[in-house]
């Protein structure tokens, strides 16, 4: 673990109030169902003012590729492009990317600050994100993850 990234453990954590917003409805939603939810739990009315910062993640190929299904206009002008259809290997900072990801698959929400985007080379250089476990079935491992990404002002 490095100072940019730590286990989310509460909204407190967190300065930006739509990144609050949809950890406290993980948070709230897991608590209901008693499992990480699905994307599905979700609904268009509770994530409207957020999906353009989200990008949604699938576990591809047994579990060891990461696949972005899609990304939001915010989340992909961060990015510089479309994000939807590529896999994690293929972004700037791979292998950091796909550690993180790992260690979301494996249960643990990510809150990642001030990390450098190392590709960018005008505008905001830093941003904050979470990166939520989900699961589409109850019984079985994390399938897909929840991020959202919000460029700082620095």
């Amino acid at each position: 673990m490095n100072d940019f990234v730590s286990e989310l453990r509460g909204a407190e954590q967190l300065s930006d109030p739509g990144l609050r917003h949809v950890f406290r409805l993980w948070c709230h939603k897991t608590e209901r169902l008693r499992h990480f939810p699905s994307w599905h739990d979700f609904t268009v009315s509770e994530l409207s003012e957020t999906i353009p910062h989200m990008a949604l993640v699938d576990l591809t190929d047994r579990r060891s590729r990461f696949r972005v299904k899609f990304s939001g206009s915010q989340y992909d002008e961060i990015f510089g492009c479309d994000l939807t259809g590529h896999y994690l290997e293929e972004l700037p900072d791979a292998a950091g990317v796909q550690s993180r990801a790992r260690r979301a698959a494996a249960g643990m929400p990510l809150h990642i600050r001030g990390l450098p985007m190392s590709w960018k080379t005008h505008g905001s250089q830093t941003y904050q994100a979470i990166c939520l476990p989900l699961k589409s079935d109850p019984d079985s491992d994390v399938d897909q993850l929840l991020y959202m990404m919000i460029a700082n002002a620095d």
